[in-house]
């Protein structure tokens, strides 16, 4: 990757370590403050983007159908408290012998622009501050090899050996901690911490109440034996509060928008065995957070766009799952028959109400009110015709809708606590 600022390209020739300042707070968290020293002043760059991260190109992967691999340079963490991470940089110039490194910025008080507003010196002073801040004079390429380096630490620059001049730089750089949802981080374990970040209360509850009067139509026990039938759901005159709960985890430095990903999972459910346990961030109950089949919904992502200091960009990505953590009594539609057990999104509270063969709602209600699976169902009659959930499981999203997954083969997977937390690496996904 090119040098992101040409005319301040000299090789860093000095990095010492000067302070460290560590602050701890009530939550356990607080900041670490490290000094450093850097020569020459204009390699001050190369210093910023190692503690504050970037997005390169990964050597390790194959570029596919054009799409070239990206990985994260990541922010540096500290060697001692290796869950702190560097999340704020400054450079100040300092120079050995002090005022001699002043560089003038070629302000001219004689020039007056016209604008009276501002004496007329407006223009001059833009001009002035447009110069660079080359405070060790180093406006070439770098020519000198490392031994000259090594050799020449302090000898004062001439145009082809910029990097050998006297001004350096103190860097401060502030730490601070990395809580990651994910528990799984051994070797091989494909879980990186950065996938799953979290910045602010994860946990909030809001409270909801059920609609009275619905006319959805619920699976429920048929008339034959071993069968299920369509009935009305009439919810009781009664508006049942519900309280669910938002939780949000965040994914840094991710080299390009998911944005086919995000759209194709949005809105979707965790699916699987019914009544089982997924994890996120990690694979057993050992390693992840638990949720049970049905009950987590991507309800929302949001998106920070990035910039280091080396100018390249990346996303954050924040996902909201709404999650259902109500136990309560059920009607399964796989065994037919009431049980208890954790609520998913596809079952709502109702009242079985009597339909006749040609869709009339009688006004009968019969059965016992519980949480009933929503369905959608086609056609007048109401007959084992085709029928629909409320919401779809992440198992029906068709990974052929993602662009990159559609020309170059599947390498993401399936599931919403798996290829949301994956894609990004290329475009198009």
């Amino acid at each position: 990757m090119a040098l992101p600022f040409p005319l301040l390209a000299s090789k860093l020739t000095t990095l010492e370590n000067v302070d460290r300042v560590v602050d701890t707070d009530p939550t356990g968290g607080g900041s670490i403050v490290r000094t450093f020293y850097c020569e020459p002043y204009s390699a001050y760059p190369i210093v910023l983007t190692a503690l504050r991260g970037t997005i390169v190109k990964d050597p390790n992967k194959p570029t596919i159908g054009g799409c070239a691999p990206y990985k994260r340079q990541k922010p540096h963490n500290d060697p001692i408290q290796q869950q702190f991470y560097c999340t704020r940089a400054m450079a100040v110039p300092f120079n050995r012998e002090a005022i001699r490194a002043c560089k003038s910025s070629g302000f001219d008080p004689t020039q007056n622009d016209g604008n009276a507003d501002y004496n007329g010196q407006l223009a001059a002073t833009v001009a002035a501050l447009n110069n660079i801040d080359d405070f060790d004079f180093s406006n070439n390429p770098d020519t000198l090899t490392p031994a000259q380096i090594a050799g020449n630490n302090l000898v004062k620059p001439v145009n082809a050996q910029p990097s050998s001049g006297t001004c350096g730089a103190f860097i401060t750089a502030t730490y601070n901690p990395l809580v990651s949802a994910a528990g799984d981080l051994s070797p091989g374990s494909n879980y990186d911490p950065f996938d799953y970040v979290i910045r602010e209360t994860p946990w909030q509850d809001e409270t909801i109440l059920s609609q009275t009067g619905r006319q959805l139509f619920i699976l429920k026990k048929g008339t034959i034996p071993g069968t299920t039938g369509y009935s009305a759901g009439l919810d009781d005159t009664f508006a049942k509060p519900e309280v669910v709960w938002k939780f949000r985890v965040w994914r840094l430095m991710v080299p390009f928008l998911p944005k086919f990903t995000i759209d194709l999972f949005t809105n979707k459910i965790n699916g699987g065995t019914y009544q089982a346990i997924q994890y996120l961030g990690g694979a057993d109950a050992n390693s992840g957070i638990p949720f049970v089949v049905g009950t987590a919904r991507l309800e929302d992502v949001a998106t920070e766009f990035m910039q280091g200091p080396d100018g390249n960009t990346w996303w954050n990505l924040g996902f909201t799952f709404a999650v259902r953590k109500l136990y309560d009594e059920y009607f399964n539609e796989r065994t037919l028959d009431y049980e208890k057990g954790w609520i998913d999104w596809n079952h709502h509270f109702a009242i079985p109400t009597y339909v006749s063969a040609i869709g009339i709602r009688t006004g009968v209600q019969f059965g016992s009110g519980c949480y009933y699976p929503v369905v959608w169902n086609g056609g007048l009659f109401q007959t084992m015709g085709d029928k629909h959930p409320l919401f779809l499981a992440d198992t029906d999203a068709d990974m052929q809708q993602i662009p990159y997954v559609k020309a170059n083969g599947n390498d993401l997977a399936q599931g919403l606590f798996k290829a949301p937390f994956q894609a990004g690496f290329y475009a198009n996904q």
